[in-house]
């Protein structure tokens, strides 16, 4: 059960992280961009200016740059899987560069969970 309910909270913190991503992204009109890595299980978000990527602290209001912004998954939730490369874009109109699906897993492998975003930069859970 304990699990189980890691692994939806993770699926839920991913979820909105997405979605705040895309609203900073139109609201500032610039690309941001969320790189998920499986090795460390966990993500980073990144913002563009002028061509240039630097890592950005999502929850926080500074606009500079900040070299450890990591966003860890909750004990015991695992990347599984990311199509894409691991990365996705969210452009200035809210859409992104190309679909996304990531796969959580709980550590023991018996349960998993997808986060899809579509082409029009829109977010679920499966």
């Amino acid at each position: 059960f304990i699990s189980r309910t890691r692994l939806h909270t993770g699926a839920r913190q991913v979820n909105s992280d997405l979605q705040f991503t895309r609203s900073k992204s139109v609201s500032q009109n610039r690309r941001f961009r969320l790189t998920f890595r499986a090795a460390t299980n966990d993500y980073i978000v990144e913002r563009n200016e002028n061509g240039t990527w630097y890592r950005h602290l999502l929850h926080g209001h500074s606009t500079e740059e900040v070299a450890d912004a990591t966003i860890l998954l909750p004990s015991g939730v695992r990347i599984v899987d990311v199509n894409s490369g691991g990365d996705v874009t969210f452009l200035p109109r809210g859409s992104v560069d190309g679909g996304i699906t990531i796969t959580l897993g709980t550590t023991t492998g018996a349960e998993t969970q997808q986060v899809i975003v579509n082409l029009a930069g829109r977010v679920r859970i499966e």
